[in-house]
């Protein structure tokens, strides 16, 4: 069709033009709200206003004294507008993002409406809103009629515009391998992602749902939404929750309760007993026992929590671990983790196909093999995760990605990254040429925050809970025996949380029991230990433990105040980096084996990158400024691998 007239002819991309009347009605009768153009007094005006619509007329209505509909009503010009979004259109280039919209332009004078056609006008402007509801209002009063007014405007001069296609990629864009980069650190403790567009790297909010729900209680998040806990939760219906709340389930469901071990039926024999004179039909009974044997299943679990899974991944030993009965493979473990990753990636950017996914140099064990191993099941655990396209990268090497993004004109060639994380210390040396860069070298130990962690509460903790106190019970003929208290039996429990809650059984209580009856001053330790057991606190204990070397490592000293247990203990800095001395021997031996790989003296590095959460533990910084003084820098402790991967897949990085 042709346009009505010159000023309603589409000029810029004319073929979008649209002139038919039914493809324009179908546009206004998709939408209510309209934008009116005017010029009052010289001036340009817009206004927004509903209307409705008839085969020849479109209507607005207000009140008599509005500039516009005095406009109309004495003939003005106007300019209508209306307009909806179908959908966004995200391109390779900020250029070429837009939207699919559907619009109409409406030309013309306005007109007022009055007598009878003004009465139905108002009950239709009532229909739009609510159909049906004119039927049910009540008359208007004439005083209501008088202060209302009526105009409307021809539609015989009008267009519309739609665009309704893919995005308009150039084609040096099409020819780009990725238009964002995608990161995922899957990490021993915690997990980030990250997506980069070749100007902004965005952090993707994993917990958003904690997010959400601090914002309805009005309360204070404790960690970063973009950190998620590796953690995986599954119940007896084996269905699986993941991050925070699937420890916050695994909490829920084992605080206070008391572990009843059943025996577990490991075989059943078939008896067949035959009755008669051997002859056909003579009658067989046939009885089943079944074989028991040592209590070990908790027939109250509610659920398995697995926290540090990747530490087993390298372990050729461990290829399924038993939940309620079905067997899982470590892979199946953690694909909803990377699944819930994956998801959370394509929600806040599109469609994800590759990604650059995060690995430690070394995994933990002592398999010879383990590292291929690993790297095996982590990719079958991403390709059913939907994650098709993977390139491994080394973690401290996407670590120094993102320092080097950061600071694109740092001075100094070579590059030594100390990764120190939850789970393993990563080191790698890298060399700068122009804007890319070498890796010379990697090399990485289990040795993670997580240790240090389990060293504290056995240094801190384990004394005030029992550790070394005497256990003293009736033996034979009026004899009391008395021993060390077997703390060995709870040692291990205690320090995996994820498993404390199985030392509510009577073969660990009650000799705890017995030794707070018999008094003394081991009681209160033992009390201690009681109410740890019984309400499942390691999991608060660790937290409590964490936040004690965070303060450590911003003051002098600090308190580890867990009144829930009446404990309250001072220490020093000093005090603390005595309890840590081997842990900083380890690293300082690491860094040794790094720089003899690479064959480099300390003088030879220009700059010594500090990052993961457990390098911001002073005494580490303190050991690395010993050997390379002021060279050492700081970066972005917890998320600094997510946010290097994603630059590393933007630039197609390989190690």
């Amino acid at each position: 069709m042709q346009p009505p007239s010159t000023r309603a002819t589409i000029k810029r991309n004319a073929k979008r033009a649209q002139y038919d009347l039914n493809v324009i009605k179908d546009i206004l009768a998709a939408q209510q709200i309209c934008h009116v153009a005017f010029v009052e007094d010289g001036e340009p005006r817009l206004i927004p206003t509903l209307y409705f619509y008839d085969d020849n007329y479109l209507y607005l209505h207000g009140n008599r004294q509005s500039a516009l509909l005095k406009h109309m009503a004495a003939g003005g010009d106007v300019c209508i507008s209306v307009m909806l979004v179908d959908g966004y259109v995200i391109a390779r280039s900020g250029f070429n993002c837009s939207m699919n919209y559907r619009s109409v332009s409406i030309f013309g004078q306005g007109e007022a409406v009055t007598g009878s056609r003004h009465r139905e006008a108002l009950d239709q402007f009532v229909a739009v809103l609510v159909p049906g509801h004119e039927q049910a209002v009540r008359e208007p009063t004439a005083q209501e009629l008088a202060a209302t007014a009526v105009v409307r405007v021809s539609l015989a001069e009008m267009a519309a515009k739609v665009r309704d296609g893919d995005p308009g990629d150039d084609e040096q864009d099409k020819a780009s391998d990725v238009w964002a980069g995608v990161g995922i650190d899957f990490g021993t403790t915690n997990s980030a992602a990250a997506v980069f567009d070749g100007k902004t790297v965005t952090l993707i909010p994993l917990e958003k749902d904690l997010l959400e729900t601090a914002a309805l209680q009005s309360v204070q998040l404790d960690n970063d939404v973009a950190i998620m806990p590796s953690a995986t939760y599954i119940d007896r219906n084996l269905q699986t929750k993941t991050g925070q709340a699937a420890i916050e389930q695994y909490i829920a469901d084992n605080t206070g309760r008391t572990v009843e071990l059943i025996p577990e039926v490991i075989a059943e024999v078939s008896q067949f007993v035959e009755h008669g004179d051997g002859a056909e039909n003579n009658e067989v009974d046939t009885s089943t026992e079944k074989i028991y044997g040592a209590p070990v299943t908790d027939s109250g679990l509610q659920g398995r929590l697995f926290r540090g899974t990747k530490r087993l991944l390298g372990d050729s030993r461990v290829r399924r671990l038993l939940v309620f009965d079905h067997p899982f493979r470590l892979v199946a473990l953690i694909t909803p983790l990377l699944l819930r990753m994956r998801k959370a990636l394509e929600a806040e950017v599109g469609t994800v196909s590759a990604a650059h996914l995060g690995h430690p140099v070394n995994f933990e064990g002592r398999d010879p093999h383990r590292n291929q191993l690993a790297l095996s099941r982590l990719g079958e655990a991403y390709k059913y995760a939907g994650v098709a396209e993977q390139h491994f990268y080394p973690e401290p090497i996407a670590a120094a990605a993102s320092y080097l993004h950061n600071n694109p004109g740092v001075s100094g060639d070579v590059l030594l990254t100390v990764d120190f994380g939850g789970g393993t210390l990563d080191l790698c040396v890298l060399k700068k040429h122009g804007d890319t860069f070498e890796v010379v070298t990697t090399y990485g130990v289990g040795l993670g925050g997580d240790h240090i962690d389990q060293l504290l509460f056995r240094k801190l903790l384990f004394p005030l809970l029992g550790e070394g106190e005497l256990w003293r019970r009736p033996g034979f003929d009026r004899e009391v025996i008395e021993t060390r208290f077997p703390f060995e039996d709870f040692a291990d429990l205690l320090l995996n949380w994820a498993v404390t809650y199985t030392l509510n059984q009577n073969k660990y209580t009650t000799p705890v029991m017995e030794c707070i009856e018999q008094g003394g001053p081991g009681q209160r330790k033992f009390e201690r230990l009681r109410e740890v057991i019984k309400h499942n606190l390691s999991y608060m204990l660790f937290a409590r433990i964490k936040a004690f070397k965070a303060a450590l490592s911003s003051q002098p000293s600090a308190r580890l105040d867990i009144p829930e247990i009446d404990v309250d203990v001072t220490l020093t800095r000093a005090e603390f980096e005595a309890l840590i001395a081997q842990p900083l021997q380890q690293i300082s031996e690491a860094v040794e084996v790094t720089l003899q790989q690479a064959q480099l003296a300390p003088e030879e590095i220009d700059i010594v990158l500090r990052t993961g959460g457990s390098s911001l533990i002073p005494a580490v910084r303190s050991l690395l400024e010993r050997r390379f003084g002021d060279k050492v820098v700081d970066h972005d402790p917890f998320t600094s691998v997510a946010t290097g991967l994603a630059i590393a897949s933007y630039h197609g990085l390989q190690p």
